[in-house]
């Protein structure tokens, strides 16, 4: 059971930072865009 929580918190953690990085990527590109 512990392996399998560390497992989806790990998941989680990669894909809050992997939305993070490409909203900040899509964040600049407008404020360069206008």
């Amino acid at each position: 059971m512990g392996k399998t929580k560390t497992i989806n918190w790990r998941k989680i953690v990669w894909i809050v930072i992997a939305s993070l990085v490409i909203l900040s990527m899509l964040i600049s590109e407008l404020i360069a865009f206008f």
